[in-house]
């Protein structure tokens, strides 16, 4: 089984000698755009190379206040930048004839945002 992960806890660490496929060390500066076109770029690999199960991290980066449009709190400015990111992700992938073999996408989201 081919197994990719772009920055899942404890990816990178070998166990029992094996580790995924393809996987990146943690590193914060990399944005969530450029983990999203890794991911993109693994389905798009030839079949017999491409991973069955991928994982992805989406980090969140504090904002200033005033970075935010006003009338925008900090969870809704969170919730739409996660949505771009997958928006991009599923676009980003249509391979043909696939589409009917990609059942499900789970996502965890473990954001800690505060209150505006």
């Amino acid at each position: 089984m081919h197994a990719a992960a772009f920055f899942w806890p404890g990816s990178d660490i070998a166990i029992h000698g094996v580790r995924p496929s393809q996987f990146r060390p943690y590193d914060e500066s990399v944005p969530n755009a450029e983990r999203v076109g890794q991911v993109v770029q693994w389905l798009k690999m030839p079949e017999a190379q491409r991973p069955h199960l991928i994982t992805l991290y989406f980090s969140r980066r504090r904002h200033r206040r005033t970075s935010l449009r006003s009338g925008i709190s900090r969870n809704e400015h969170a919730v739409a930048t996660l949505d771009a990111l997958i928006g991009t992700l599923l676009r980003g992938w249509t391979p043909p004839g696939c589409r009917s073999t990609f059942s499900s996408f789970p996502i965890t989201a473990c954001w800690k945002c505060s209150s505006p």
